[in-house]
């Protein structure tokens, strides 16, 4: 009750106190504006020697300056969550609890220590006021101005419930450096109690005031903090559900622990944000991140099986123009080249059997579109097992038996580019002979012309023959085309 009308008196003392009253203070930028300032007279109140004053023995700046202290103070007392905590502490049983409780207990003691220092500050300021209100004008050596200079100098005694626990070191720090010519009563007194001097006393004032103001803020910040981490909890959560169940993995025990846990945090976290702040870190955490390693192995496998099988897709086209390369130069390599039939090898594999993979690995990439990725793994494997060998072998027949039919393909089109050399080249192939050099090129590059061609569809090309031919008409129209050969000048063979 005391403390209210205290609150109630310092409404009128300054503007600074009427603005810091108006309820547009209440708005987050007008409270960071007031906190610069508050934490501006705070580095202003550690840069002043201690022990001494600017204010000298004028009352009138003194009020001034307490009455900054004083709007400061009132700022604090009045901000919506400081009345909340105020409230929360009171009841039976307290609306608050666990760390929080403790921290908002502290707070609301050091606020009260702050407006009994406070108070005491006044009454020596009203004092000296009084005494220097009673004569005209100063008069040196006047037991008014003496009354004022007491007033203003003297020590004023602390009892230990009128200390805050991390002000105790600072005043005696201050005190310890205090100049030589303080009054003997600013010595340190035992430890329940302390003689600080007024200007001490106001000069420590500030850095208290911001202590309890970022205090404040840090129960505000894990409030607002514990809120956020829920969300984003609950997000987190949807999204890994969403994956579990794209990957199949049903409901992941992990998130159902989460779920029970972030329940039971925000009904703590109305009362002890700062703990459930903690029990998240502790208890949350680690099952998310739990979860989270098993959706991600999840992924990770199921992406090595879409390789997997597309790899296996890639092998089925690979195998299925392996088997058309093998075939047809086992049918076709005997009826237009002159070869061993004994040189070629039967397909490896039958239309059936690609058939049969084909089908095979069609159902196989069925059952990961709908989900079953797990049970298609091992009849991949299996997959994998029969149709691997199966290339392996059906490339090698396509190799050679499409081995003869390439080597015509390559000769017929060496002798067409031998051609377009020699027109780029004016010799006349095409035309008739003029020089020799022209009559032996185009007598070879007929030559090997005849020896490529099939009349009949009984004819066969002999490729040996062919061979020599298309590089003897090389050698003559462009002798850089083979292998190894300097440049040659057109004689007639």
């Amino acid at each position: 009750m005391q403390r209210r009308r205290l609150v109630d008196c310092l409404a009128t003392l300054t503007l600074i106190l009427r603005e810091e009253l108006d309820a547009s203070d209440l708005c987050r930028g007008r409270r960071a504006a007031r906190t610069g300032r508050v934490a501006r007279r705070a580095f202003q109140s550690m840069t002043t020697p201690p022990g001494t004053s600017s204010l000298g023995n004028d009352p009138d700046r003194w009020q001034r300056e307490l009455a900054d202290v004083a709007g400061d103070i009132t700022s604090l007392d009045g901000d919506p969550q400081y009345e909340d905590l105020e409230r929360s502490i009171v009841g039976k049983p307290p609306a608050l609890a666990g760390d929080t409780l403790k921290r908002a207990e502290s707070l609301v003691c050091a606020v009260h220590v702050l407006f009994r220092q406070y108070s005491l500050l006044n009454d020596r300021v009203n004092r000296a006021k009084a005494a220097r209100d009673s004569v005209p004008r100063w008069v040196p050596g006047h037991p008014a101005m003496r009354e004022v200079e007491r007033a203003l100098s003297d020590p004023i005694e602390l009892t230990s419930d009128q200390l805050l626990p991390d002000q105790m070191g600072d005043l005696l720090l201050s005190l310890r450096r205090s100049p030589s010519d303080a009054t003997p009563a600013s010595a340190p007194a035992p430890p329940s109690h302390l003689q600080v001097p007024p200007a001490v006393l106001l000069t420590a004032l500030p850095s208290a005031i911001v202590r309890a103001r970022q205090e404040l803020d840090s129960i505000r910040a894990a409030s607002d903090e514990v809120a956020t981490i829920a969300t984003r909890t609950r997000i987190t959560m949807r999204d890994l559900a969403g994956k579990a169940a794209t990957l199949g993995l049903g409901v992941l025990p992990e998130l159902a622990s989460v779920r029970a846990t972030v329940a039971d945090l925000d009904a703590k976290a109305a009362a002890d944000p700062l703990g459930a702040r903690g029990d998240f870190e502790a208890k949350v955490r680690p099952l998310l991140e739990e979860a989270d390693r098993r959706v991600s192995a999840a992924q990770a496998e199921r992406a090595a099986l879409g390789e997997r099988l597309q790899a296996a897709r890639e092998t089925m086209q690979q195998l299925s123009v392996a088997h058309r390369r093998s075939s047809q130069g086992w049918k076709e390599a005997p009826r237009r080249v002159v070869i061993d039939p004994t040189t070629l090898r039967a397909p490896v594999a039958t239309d059936a059997q690609l058939a049969d993979l084909d089908q095979w690995l069609n159902r196989l990439e069925a059952m990961v579109a709908t989900g079953s990725w797990r049970e298609a793994s091992g009849p991949l494997q299996a997959w994998w097992r029969d149709a691997q060998p199966l290339l392996d072998a059906e490339s090698e027949a396509a190799r050679i038996n499409s081995g003869p039919l390439d080597q015509l393909a390559l000769l017929r089109g060496r002798l067409t580019v031998l051609r377009t050399v020699a027109r780029s080249n004016g010799m006349g192939v095409m035309a008739g002979a003029g020089s020799p050099e022209e009559a032996a090129a185009l007598a070879a590059y007929r030559a090997a012309e005849r020896a490529l061609s099939r009349p009949t569809l009984e004819s066969r090309v002999d490729l040996a023959r062919a061979t020599v031919l298309v590089d003897r008409s090389a050698a003559l129209v462009d002798p850089q085309s083979l292998p190894g050969a300097a440049p040659a000048s057109l004689e007639p063979q």
